[in-house]
């Protein structure tokens, strides 16, 4: 069971920290975020959606 919740731990930490990773698409995220405001967070979600499906 321990070995279990260790592994349950691991994957939570990991995920999170891939997440959390600032990169380019935050940069643009925030830089659009700035210029447009709460419709270029829907704008960025759709674009990234649909660059996912090539």
């Amino acid at each position: 069971m321990v070995q279990i919740l260790e592994f349950a731990v691991l994957v939570i930490v990991i995920s999170a920290s891939g997440v959390m990773a600032l990169g380019p698409l935050f940069a643009a995220n925030i830089s659009y975020g700035l210029r447009e405001g709460i419709r270029a967070g829907v704008k960025m979600a759709i674009g990234t959606q649909l660059s996912n499906y090539h």
